[in-house]
C-alpha cells in the first residue's frame, strides 16, 4: 500500500498546530492561577521561547516553533496567528488593545476564558499533555519569582538570543538543535563546573533551572547598572 506523503505532512502540521494551541492555553492558565494581569503578546512570546529553549533539559517533546530575532526579542508569527484563532474559538479573551501611532505598533492583553480552562482540564487528563503543562508551569513559576517585569530583559540575556546580538533582524534562532542551543550548553557547563569544583552532582532539574534564571537576572541587572553609570 502506498501512503501519500502529502497526507503525512498535513497530519504532522495539524498535530503541531494543535500543540501550539495547547501551549498558549497552558501558559494563560498558569498565569491565571498565579493571579497575573492579562498577558501581552510580547510576554507570551518570551515565555514560550524559554519553555522551548530549555525543553531539552527535560527531554520533553513540545511543538515545533521557529523563532527569529526581532526588535523586541525572539518572535514567531505562529503564536500570534494561533492566539487569534483561540480568541475566535472563545478559549482566550482579548482584554484590551492599544495602537501607538508614533511607533506604528499595537499592544494587546489576553487571558484565558472559563471555557478555555475547561479545555485545559480535559487536555491534562492525558499523561503527555500533563507533562507539557507541568513543564510550562515550572518555567512560569520561576518567572514569577524574578518578576514578570524583568522577563523581557532576562530573555535578552538568554545565550542563544544574545549570540545573535550583532546579527540583523530576522535571523533564525536555532534552539531545537543541541549544537546551537547555547542555553543548554551553558547549563551543562555549570553542572560540570559545580561537580568538579564542589564535588557534587546536580541532578535536580529545578535547582539547575534556578541557577540559570539567577544567571539571566544577574546579567541583566549588571547591564542596567553599567548603562546607568554611562549616563
Amino acid at each position: 500500500m502506498t501512503i501519500d506523503t502529502r497526507l503525512l505532512h498535513k497530519s504532522a502540521g495539524q498535530l503541531n498546530s494543535f500543540r501550539i494551541k495547547n501551549e498558549i492555553l497552558y501558559v494563560l492558565d498558569c498565569a491565571d492561577e498565579l493571579n497575573w494581569k492579562p498577558l501581552g503578546r510580547k510576554h507570551l512570546q518570551k515565555i514560550i521561547y524559554l519553555t522551548h529553549a530549555l525543553a531539552p533539559l527535560r527531554e520533553i517533546v513540545i511543538s515545533f516553533l521557529k523563532f527569529y530575532k526581532y526588535r523586541y526579542g525572539p518572535y514567531t508569527h505562529e503564536i500570534q496567528n494561533t492566539l487569534n484563532n483561540l480568541i475566535a474559538l472563545g478559549l482566550v479573551e482579548l482584554i484590551s488593545m492599544e495602537h501607538y501611532a508614533g511607533k506604528n505598533s499595537t499592544s494587546s492583553k489576553h487571558q484565558i476564558t472559563k471555557e478555555g480552562k475547561k479545555v485545559v482540564k480535559r487536555l491534562t487528563l492525558l499523561e503527555d499533555n500533563q507533562e507539557r503543562y507541568d513543564w510550562i508551569r515550572t518555567i512560569i513559576r520561576l518567572i514569577d519569582v524574578y518578576g514578570l517585569e524583568n522577563l523581557v530583559d532576562m530573555v535578552y540575556q538568554e545565550p542563544t538570543f544574545k549570540s545573535a546580538e550583532r546579527e540583523g533582524l530576522g535571523r533564525s534562532l536555532d534552539i531545537d538543535n543541541l549544537e546551537t542551543n547555547l542555553s543548554v550548553k551553558l547549563i551543562e557547563f555549570l553542572k560540570k563546573h559545580g561537580h568538579e569544583k564542589f564535588n557534587y552532582e546536580t541532578t535536580n532539574l529545578e535547582i539547575v533551572l534556578i541557577s540559570f534564571f539567577e544567571y539571566l537576572y544577574s546579567v541583566q541587572i549588571t547591564e542596567k547598572a553599567l548603562e546607568g553609570g554611562k549616563k
